[in-house]
């Protein structure tokens, strides 16, 4: 204890002498600290995707795979007879559940009247398989029996209030559910939103064949706890043969099965119809850049110590004459690390807790809570981050400091020529790494940019999209309504889409026989849109070769089609209007040709698409408004469609939400990449501070022969100036290879100037340059009968 304290006091004596370099290591090792615990919380945030789950590790969601004549598909859905069939064939599937999906549902509560988007229809066995506890009712019978119903706690919330929910009834799409039980709202990691669960009626069949290709289902099976998945997935094989051999054998489809882990659910972004889709390589970045703020912070710390290195000479000497060993010496340099390791650490951790609800609001980590600071990685990483800073900005001194000679130190002509090749070479990483990270950051910004403003093929402007119910029972009443919205003086042009036809939504594809210029078809598995006549002009989508859709033909609606620029293309078809394909059994012919529009983010490329005329099962209506003027609209909707909500979204709104997850990454990013430069500031700061005070007497003589300002700022930054330029030059390699590795996150990248090259170096040299001139201006104003009193 005795030790100890005297550890301490040497500590304070030491920094207390030298408070200025003190306090920007302590500033500059605080906003390390917390930058990195911020980003290691988004981290283990982001890669606790459904791991909350108890049995994470034996689920998999299962994933279709077809292949046509080259082409393949992944799909993250599959059909109804996929979870019994694998249940009844592989003893290693010890439960399985499947989801079934049916788009927004209606629900309705007297004459009140909703639309939910997370509802689904499951077997029983959901509850035994994910870990979706209920608050009230009995798992092992909430979905036991037809017309069933477990809603979330929001839902119960919102529909029933402060009141008990159990044996309360919904009307569902126009069949009364009874509530049976009320989940916990779900962690927002969630890959499989779940706001309701009714209880499946068709889950155990009897299935036709058609089941299979009814691609309306989320498959999860449990593995027993000696399963191996990548055996069980060799046996996959064999079971295709025997139940889809015959189903496929008069199609080119070739189709697999593969088991995917759940923890992979939300990262798999090359699946279709999948709900949750994020990103890797974004937090394999994120986990960079926390590194290398963490290690520039404590290159600061590091540096300035090397620099107070030369001070300390006289003290340790003393201490070695006097009897102090080099064990000792070793033990007090690595405590003093320690101790300010200690306090940086807890100041971060006081400050996180203070900027913790605004971090939750940047980052959009709803259900993430401060109980998350408390799990057993981030408090791993709490001690990772204050070994590393304690071993490394302790591992100089220690090898240097205990090793020279203490009649020399006392004699005050120990110098440490060896330690300046190393700060420089701390510096030049600082430099270099902040360079790269604000290069980067304008890069992307400017790719957002171009997102943001790229010709899509349409016009986005003005036009709201309102959801249509999809019984079609209603058929004729949302026809009705789309005549009467384009009586209003302030509607422009109304149009009807079917599912996936709205550019933003996902379409589930389909397959076709498309022929080629000698007659002979193939089967391709093909993006299918549905619209009416009113959509090509509503979206401004320019049809380049025939004609659009028309009421005046009546063999439109059934035997007719469009298809896009890219379809022409890739079936390198030379006269598209004498061409027909088949879809649905029906023979289609081309009628016109529209030119490209991008109908998916540009995360992706056109791919070819064909058009159909007016599906039977409408889902969208666009409506191009000239003024805002909702509430006219929606009068018109209540006049037809009474019992439905009225719910809707402008277009742009909805296409920007397509890149949030990218507009969430450029703004951290951003941020981060400022603090690296700041903090490579904050080390070139103390340096050159330090620098002058060392070098105050020489000043003071330069001064007394009549040097100027200019003359000893450059002095004293010739050094600094060379690590810079030393810095520019190793950065802009690196920089050029990390930004165009981000850039190939994206199918259309913008066009990339020399612009933010010149940016980031000019503003790093202006920096660097007001930061030397502000400690050359300290030095000077100093007295120099003072500076020179002791020589």
């Amino acid at each position: 204890m005795i030790l100890f304290l005297s550890y301490l006091k040497f500590f304070i004596r030491h920094h207390l002498y030298h408070k200025g370099n003190a306090l920007i290591s302590a500033f500059s090792l605080i906003l390390g600290i917390s930058s990195t615990l911020f980003i290691f919380l988004y981290l283990q945030y982001q890669w606790g995707y459904d791991s909350w789950h108890r049995n994470s590790d034996r689920i998999y969601r299962v994933v279709l795979e077809g292949t046509m004549n080259g082409s393949t598909t992944k799909y993250a859905s599959t059909g109804k007879p996929l979870g019994p069939s694998l249940m009844k064939d592989f003893g290693e599937v010890e439960n399985y559940v499947s989801f079934h999906f049916s788009g927004k549902t209606t629900f309705k509560k007297g004459k009140e009247v909703f639309r939910e988007q997370n509802v689904y229809a499951v077997n029983q066995d959901a509850f035994k398989i994910f870990d979706l506890p209920l608050i009230e009712g009995n798992p092992e019978k909430a979905l036991s029996e037809p017309f069933q119903l477990v809603i979330n706690q929001s839902l119960s919330q919102k529909y029933f209030g402060e009141e008990g929910s159990i044996g309360k009834e919904l009307e569902i799409n126009g069949e009364h559910y009874k509530v049976s039980g009320v989940m916990k709202d779900l962690p927002s990691n969630s890959h499989l939103a779940i706001d309701a669960l009714i209880s499946n009626k068709e889950a155990l069949g009897p299935f036709s064949t058609q089941d299979w290709f009814d691609l309306e289902n989320y498959t999860y099976v449990l593995l027993g706890k000696q399963t191996k998945a990548d055996e069980l997935s060799i046996k996959l094989k064999s079971f295709t043969r025997n139940h889809l051999t015959e189903v496929f054998e008069q199609s080119d489809m070739k189709v697999a099965f593969h088991l995917q882990p759940l923890k992979d659910a939300h990262f798999d972004s090359g699946l279709t119809m999948d709900k949750s889709v994020g990103n890797k390589s974004y937090l394999y970045i994120f986990f960079l850049v926390a590194c290398l703020i963490l290690f520039i912070s404590t290159l600061n710390y590091i540096n300035l110590g090397m620099a107070q290195s030369l001070t300390r000479n006289k003290e340790i000497g003393l201490r070695k004459t006097m009897g102090g060993n080099t064990g000792n010496l070793v033990r007090q340099l690595i405590a003093e690390s320690s101790f300010m390791a200690f306090i940086c650490l807890f100041a971060s951790v006081a400050l996180i807790l203070y900027l913790f609800p605004f971090f939750k609001q940047v980052t959009s980590l709803e259900s993430a809570g401060l109980w998350d600071l408390l799990h057993w990685q981030f408090l791993l990483s709490v001690f990772g981050i204050f070994c590393f800073i304690t071993v490394l900005s302790g591992l100089y001194p220690v090898v240097y400091l205990s090793g020279f000679e203490p009649a020399q130190a006392l004699k005050n002509k120990t110098s440490v020529p060896a330690n300046i090749w190393l700060q420089k070479l701390l510096l030049t990483f600082q430099f270099s790494a902040s360079i790269v990270l604000v290069i980067c950051a304008l890069i992307l910004k400017n790719q957002m940019d171009y997102l943001y403003n790229k010709e899509m093929g349409f016009n986005k402007e003005r036009v709201i999209m309102v959801d249509l119910p999809e019984d079609v029972s209603y058929n004729q009443n949302i026809l009705r309504l789309k005549e009467e919205l384009l009586n209003q003086s302030s509607i422009e042009s109304a149009s009807l889409a079917g599912y996936g036809s709205v550019p933003g939504v996902e379409n589930g594809k389909d397959i076709a026989e498309v022929p080629d210029n000698t007659g002979r078809k193939t089967e391709k598995i093909l993006n299918i849109f549905s619209w009416d006549e009113d959509f090509t002009d509503l979206l401004n989508i320019e049809i380049i070769n025939g004609r659009n859709f028309s009421e005046a033909y009546a063999r439109d609606l059934k035997n007719a089609a469009l298809v896009n620029e890219q379809f022409v293309r890739e079936f390198n078809w030379k006269d598209p209007l004498s061409k027909k394909v088949t879809l649905y059994g029906e023979e289609r012919q081309i009628v016109g040709v529209v030119k490209n529009f991008h109908f998916t983010s540009l995360h992706n490329k056109i791919e070819p698409a064909v058009i159909i005329y007016r599906d039977v099962h409408m889902q969208k209506l666009l409506i191009k408004i000239q003024e805002d003027n909702l509430s006219q609209i929606e009068s018109v909707w209540k006049a037809n469609l009474p019992d439905q909500p009225f719910n809707f979204i402008y277009l742009d709104d909805f296409l920007h939400n397509q890149y949030k997850g990218d507009q969430q990454m450029m703004l951290l990013f951003t941020f981060f990449s400022g603090l690296a430069i700041l903090l490579a500031i904050l080390g070139l700061l103390g340096l050159s501070m330090f620098t002058v005070k060392q070098r105050i007497k020489e000043i003071g003589i330069r001064r007394v022969l009549g040097a100027g300002f200019t003359d000893i700022f450059l002095s004293v930054s010739k050094d600094f100036s060379k690590v810079i330029l030393i810095s520019i030059i190793i950065s802009i390699p690196v920089s050029v290879y990390f930004a165009s590795g981000l850039q190939n996150e994206f199918a259309y990248q913008a066009k990339t100037s020399l612009l933010p090259w010149f940016l980031t170096i000019f503003t790093v040299i202006a920096l660097a340059g007001l930061t030397i001139s502000y400690g050359v201006t300290k030095g000077i104003k100093i007295n120099v009968i003072d500076t020179l009193r002791n020589e």
